[in-house]
């Protein structure tokens, strides 16, 4: 029923037009009208249905959250119109744009994935300050998306607060207003110089909506809800530049947010009182103005307007990360703070980003106490606790560990066993708060409790999945009892999928990233999109993602789209740190990659940090031309030695246990390519990275133990595959067979598969064929279990499995009319002759 819901309004929205909704959004109010009230009262009442149920099941929260998405489409439908009514209008009251809800929420506090990151957000308007990697995945938790986001702040020129951007902006559509970047410099450069790299999937090279930049020498950002201003933050005693040798010197920006005054409301009791009759005169003295009315009397607006209520509104807040005391004095000493300081004017909250030994000096806590007890601490600097920020990673990982504990160990924190909210009564009273994820303040007006955001990860609920469907129980029995046929104790070389969806991130599945422990002390990873450091995180813990790091040795890349590098900087640079805080010499990181990969790597070590100094680079740019033009060159131009060409003060074929390792060049970019990775003992693994099917890699992974495959699109999505130079399903399974592949594994599914792709018969038939999910790691010796998953997961996904057919029938009876208005031939006898062959 909600589902029929909201696809109606979802219609609705698709068939009217932008210049229909501007024609119509006046003359067809009464029946909108009529329609919102319709649509709610259905709402109300399957709420009521509801409500004694509301945290009983999961099947009701996920009603309850389809309600609140259907409120939110009805918004958006009520913007639209309101918007093209506003500029129909002769005269716009600019006080209507000023909202009456303001709330500050933490997206991350630091811990487990992400950065910090918090968020102003208004009803129609979000300002994110600080946008680290894996923003645009973790935003809808709160309810948000990234087309919200119109205005980015980063407080320091560092990845780990501009990791996340790309992302933000290749999730936004070509028709959204700009996206505007505020604080230091240098930040637009970096973006301008991946620009052509972003994936071909989106079927341009530049990022679909505009950017601007507005540095901190623009003094202040102002639009019709808030006014912000740049504080920049400096050394006044010092000239001297980082003494890290790997910092580039920039000015960091702290952000002084001030909420315009909200308008005064009409009271209706005053009207009735004074008798004022309905029209026009209203809107003039809601807007300030007198008027006479017809029998001469004079009406001022504050005869008719509501009393203010003072206390209600908290709207100014101070966000800041300082990373020297050096720089305080030009904190302390900035002019727009001396009336908070003086108690001339309230700081209702300052949100600190500063690091922990720096917020614990005297100086700082000092600088903190100056604002007075009415000011709120909220830190976000990675030292709160530790909680899961995103729900439906963790609860489906929960159920794919209660399948089997060895291919999917629980995510870290490993022991949260409960629910988490936005909203925590022990922390009302406290002047300094260690804020939690999705943890919020509010700004003005009164925070909602209707249909909260929650994190329910009770794992006596979720397992009860198990429990109540008889079809499940059976395909995990029938697994349980074949698992360990044909598999061994072996655990080298073991594979860790960090990322499994194509192009853009998914709530289950995060982009592009393979971790490959080659032995105890040896690994490398091939691709790395953005999130895979936060990916490693929370699949090993605090604990052993150090150690993870410390035996990484390289990085190979595969392409310079952002889905397969974006995730590269911060991995350098949190494996710099690893071995900084153990007090181990550092290791440079071998990167395996194109001189497309190279190129924004040089413009970030100029611009922010210098990670180039950190990693020895190996180009395997030598390649020219496309696969099909040298078919015949196949050992002299398409494949490279990439072993041959390692430096040697790195590279050790023993230590490593890494005998060969080669670059393909596959069906994809001009400079795309796959690897093969044989170690010391002979084992064979293939990566395809992102191609359509590729004679040369079949060639070069002849025999192969494992070939990971891209599997982006389902079997009669061809022509989209060809086009967007990828592979379906059915493809990738031919290619391992041609290659004779003892295992094949598929990955890069595209994110209209969010959970799981589609899984057909033949997968069985095969019986060698793994189906990828985020977080799974496979021993060597553990290879054969894979692929008796597949059934398991049928029954776990019955629900999605069963939509995706659905949308595949559609698809094959369009084109059986479309073929039939041809001639009845054509296209769909194909399909029906390729249906019959699988």
């Amino acid at each position: 029923m909600i589902r029929h819901l909201f696809s109606t309004v979802n219609r609705i929205l698709a068939t009217r037009s932008v210049p229909q909704l501007s024609l119509r959004c006046i003359s067809s109010k009464h029946s909108n009208q009529k329609l919102y009230d319709d649509l709610n009262k259905r709402i109300e009442k399957y709420q009521r249905e509801l409500w004694k149920h509301a945290r009983a099941s999961f099947k009701s929260r996920h009603i309850n959250t389809s309600i609140q998405n259907l409120r939110q489409t009805m918004v958006d439908m009520k913007t639209k119109q309101e918007k093209f009514a506003s500029n129909a209008s002769t005269s716009t009251d600019p006080s209507q744009q000023i909202p009456s809800l303001v709330s500050l929420e933490v997206l991350s506090n630091g811990t487990t994935h992400k950065h910090p990151s918090v968020v102003i957000r208004t009803p129609h308007r979000v300002y994110m300050f600080n946008c680290p990697e894996g923003s645009s995945r973790f935003l809808p938790q709160l309810r948000l998306k990234s087309l919200n986001v119109s205005d980015i702040f980063i407080t320091r020129a560092s990845w780990s607060n501009i990791g996340g951007i790309a992302g933000i902006l290749l999730s936004k559509e070509r028709t959204t207003e700009a996206t505007r970047l505020h604080g230091p410099y240098s930040v637009k450069d970096y973006l301008d110089c991946i620009r052509p790299f972003t994936d071909s999937d989106f079927g341009t090279s530049k990022y679909p909506s505009r950017v601007d930049e507005h540095t901190y020498d623009m003094e202040k950002f102002e639009d019709h809800a808030v006014i912000i201003r740049y504080l920049p933050l400096m050394d006044l005693s010092s000239t001297d530049i980082p003494d890290d040798g790997l910092t580039v010197c920039s000015t960091d920006v702290a952000f002084l947010v001030t909420l315009k005054e909200a308008p005064r409301r009409i009271d209706p009791n005053k009207l009735i009182e004074k008798k004022v009759p309905k029209g026009p005169l209203i809107s003039k003295l809601k807007a300030g103005a007198t008027v006479t009315l017809p029998d001469g009397r004079v009406i001022r607006p504050d005869d008719v307007l509501m009393e203010r209520t003072f206390g209600s509104d908290r709207p100014n807040t101070l966000i800041v990360e300082l990373k020297d005391l050096k720089m305080l004095p030009a904190l302390r000493e900035n002019s727009c703070l001396q009336p908070f300081v003086s108690k001339e004017q309230q700081l209702n909250f300052v949100v600190h980003y500063t690091r922990k030994d720096v917020l614990e000096d005297r100086s700082y806590q000092n600088w903190m106490s100056s604002f007075g007890p009415g000011c709120r601490h909220v830190v976000v600097n990675a030292t709160g606790k530790s909680v899961p920020h995103m729900e439906s990673m963790y609860r489906n990982q929960v159920l794919l560990n209660h399948i089997d504990e060895g291919f999917f160990p629980l995510l870290s924190p490993n022991t949260f066993d409960d629910i988490h909210g936005q909203d925590h009564e022990e922390d009302s009273s406290r002047q300094i708060v260690a804020a939690k994820p999705l943890q919020r303040f509010s700004m003005r007006g009164e925070l909602s409790t209707e249909d909260p955001i929650l994190i329910d990860l009770r794992r006596t609920e979720l397992l009860k999945k198990f429990d109540d469907n008889d079809k499940l129980k059976t395909a995990l029995a029938e697994y349980r009892n074949t698992l360990q046929e044909g598999c061994t104790d072996e655990i080298y070389p073991c594979l860790s999928f960090l990322g499994t969806s194509s192009a853009v991130p998914s709530k289950y599945r995060n982009v592009s990233g393979y971790y490959l422990e080659l032995s105890e002390k040896s690994a490398i990873m091939i691709d790395c999109g953005e999130g895979s450091f936060g990916q490693l995180r929370v699949l090993y813990g605090e604990d052993g993602l150090s150690e993870k790091l410390l035996k990484l040795n390289a990085i190979f890349v595969t392409h310079a789209h952002q889905d397969h590098m974006n995730g590269l900087y911060n991995v350098i640079i949190e494996r710099h740190r690893v071995f900084q805080s153990l007090g181990v010499p550092y290791k440079p990181l071998l990167l395996v990659c194109n001189r497309n990969v190279r190129k924004p790597l040089t413009t970030f070590s100029r611009c922010f940090y210098n990670v180039e100094s950190l990693v020895s680079v190996l180009d395997i740019s030598q390649n020219r031309g496309s696969p099909e033009r040298n078919q015949k060159a196949y050992n002299q131009q398409i494949t490279f030695d990439i072993a041959q060409h390692m430096p040697s003060d790195l590279y050790n074929a023993e230590k490593w246990n890494l005998r060969s390792a080669i670059a393909v060049q596959v069906h994809h970019t001009r400079m795309a390519n796959g690897f093969v990775i044989t170690d010391c003992s002979g084992k064979k693994l293939v990566f395809s990275g992102d191609t359509m099917p590729c004679e040369l890699l079949i060639q070069a992974g002849k025999g192969a133990d494992v070939l990971v495959h891209e599997a982006t699109f389902e079997d009669d999505h061809e022509k989209d595959a060809q086009r967007k130079k990828h592979s379906t399903m059915l493809q990738a399974v031919t290619v391992g067979e041609k290659m004779g592949a003892k295992n094949t594994i598929l990955s890069h599914f595209s994110a209209r598969y969010p959970k799981v792709p589609w899984l057909p018969e033949y997968l069985d038939h095969k019986g060698n064929i793994t189906v990828a999910m985020d977080n799974l790691v496979i021993p060597f010796g553990r290879l054969p279990a894979g692929p008796k998953m597949v059934p398991v997961f049928r029954e776990l996904y019955e629900e999605e499995l069963f939509d995706i057919q659905m949308k595949r029938e559609q698809r094959r009876i369009r084109r059986n009319e479309e073929g039939e208005g041809e001639g009845g031939g054509g296209p769909a006898k194909k399909r029906r002759t390729a249906d019959a062959t699988m």
